[in-house]
C-alpha cells in the first residue's frame, strides 16, 4: 500500500491548534474524525513519521471507511488537501484555517458525494458521513435489562477463556455501549464478543468499533446480518488485496480461499497475495497457493517468521543454480538462451485445480 507524504504550512515543530478549530470546527465533528486530524498534525511534523491510511486504522483500531469518512470530511472543510498518484493516495497537506466567513459556508454544506466520472481511489472511497448515529445512553438505564445482565456473564465467561479475568470500568462501559448499539439484542452482542475474542482482539476500544462498524457499514439488524458481514469480510480482503473489486470469487477461487482460511492466518494470506501482485502482476491465485505452500513447508506461521525462511529459500535458489552452473553440458545439448534462462515457476496447475476440487 503507497506511503502517504505529509506537509504543513508551519514550520514549527510543535502542534499549535487554533482556538477558532476548537470553537468552529471540533464540535461538529465525531470524536474519531478529530482524532484523525490530531494526529496527522502531529505527522507533518516529524519528517520521520510516515504513514498509509492502513496505519491510520491500526492505530485508531476503526475501519477504513472510517479514516475515508474523516478524510473526506476535513477536505471538504478546507483544512487538508489530497493529492493522488492514480488510484492511491500520495500527500495529505495541512491547510490554514479558511476565513470565519468561509467556514461557516463550508460547515452549513452537506458533505459532498463522489463525482460519478472520476476514479475513487482505492485506499480512499468517499462515503457520506453516516445519518444513524448512536443514541446517547448511560450505563444506568441497563441495570435492570435482564438482556444485559445475562450478557455480561456470557462476556465475562469469553474474557476469561481469553486470560482477561478483570471486569474493569472500561470494560463494563464497552459492553454496555456494544449491547445498546446492537439494539439492545443479546444474541447480537453475545456474536459480536465471541467473534472479536475470536480475532484476539482484547481492546475495549476495537468492541466498539466493530459495533459501530456492523451497524452503519454493513447494515447489521440482527445475528444473520452479523454473522454474513464477519463471514464474509475475509473473502473480501483476500479479493481486494489481489485488486479485483467488481465482482465475486469464481467458484474454484471461493474454494482456494477457504482452504487458505482454514489453513493460514490472514496476515499470511495478504503477504502471498501482495507478493503474487507485485512479482507477476496479475491475481493468479495458484501464484499466491504456491507462496502460501512453500511458507508452510518451511515451517513459517506468522510474519516474523519471514525473513528466515526468504534467506533460506534464496540461498537454495543460489546453490541450485551454482550446482547447474557446475554441470558439463551433454553432448548435442542446445546452448543456453537468454529465454531458456528464465525462472520457471515450480507449480503443477492440473494439482493446484484437482486439490482445490477436492477441498
Amino acid at each position: 500500500m503507497k506511503r502517504i507524504s505529509l506537509s504543513s504550512e508551519s514550520a514549527d515543530r510543535y502542534i499549535s491548534l487554533p482556538v477558532r478549530f476548537i470553537d468552529e470546527f471540533m464540535p461538529s465533528a465525531s470524536a474519531e474524525f478529530v482524532k484523525v486530524y490530531l494526529y496527522l498534525c502531529r505527522a507533518a511534523q516529524d519528517p520521520s513519521v510516515f504513514l498509509s491510511v492502513q496505519d491510520l486504522q491500526d492505530l485508531f483500531e476503526v475501519s477504513g471507511r472510517t479514516i475515508s469518512n474523516a478524510l473526506a470530511y476535513w477536505e471538504s472543510m478546507g483544512l487538508i488537501s489530497v493529492t493522488r498518484d492514480g488510484q492511491e493516495i500520495a500527500a495529505i497537506r495541512l491547510l490554514d484555517l479558511p476565513e470565519k466567513e468561509a467556514s461557516e459556508d463550508v460547515r452549513n454544506e452537506s458533505l459532498p458525494a463522489a463525482v460519478p466520472d472520476e476514479p475513487v481511489p482505492a485506499n480512499l472511497r468517499t462515503l457520506p458521513v453516516p445519518e444513524e448515529t448512536p443514541k446517547p445512553f448511560s450505563i444506568a438505564e441497563l441495570q435492570d435489562d435482564s438482556g444485559f445482565s445475562e450478557f455480561l456473564g456470557v462476556a465475562e465467561f469469553y474474557l476469561n477463556d481469553a486470560h482477561v479475568n478483570v471486569m474493569t470500568p472500561m470494560i463494563y462501559e464497552a459492553l454496555g455501549y456494544c449491547y445498546n448499539r446492537l439494539f439492545r439484542d443479546q444474541e447480537l452482542a453475545e456474536y459480536l464478543i465471541e467473534y472479536c475474542i475470536d480475532k484476539k482482539a482484547l481492546k475495549p476500544s476495537y468492541w466498539r468499533a466493530v459495533a459501530d462498524g456492523w451497524v452503519t457499514e454493513d447494515g447489521v439488524r440482527n445475528l444473520e446480518d452479523a454473522k454474513a458481514a464477519s463471514q464474509n469480510k475475509p473473502t473480501y480482503d483476500i479479493m481486494k488485496q489481489m485488486g479485483i473489486r467488481n465482482r465475486a470469487p469464481a467458484p474454484a477461487e471461493k474454494k482456494c480461499i477457504d482452504r487458505w482460511i482454514r489453513s493460514f492466518g490472514m496476515d499470511l494470506i495478504l503477504e502471498a497475495c501482495d507478493r503474487t501482485i507485485k512479482a507477476i502482476h496479475e491475481p493468479q491465485f495458484s501464484y499466491a497457493d504456491s507462496i502460501l505452500n512453500r511458507w508452510k513447508a518451511s515451517g513459517v506461521t506468522s510474519l516474523s517468521d519471514l525473513p528466515a525462511a526468504d534467506r533460506a529459500y534464496e540461498e537454495e535458489k543460489a546453490k541450485k543454480a551454482a550446482s547447474s552452473s557446475r554441470t558439463p553440458a551433454k553432448a548435442g545439448t542446445p546452448r543456453p538462451t537468454t529465454f531458456s534462462n528464465m525462472e520457471k515457476r515450480g507449480f503443477d496447475y492440473d494439482a493446484f485445480l484437482e486439490e482445490t476440487n477436492e477441498g
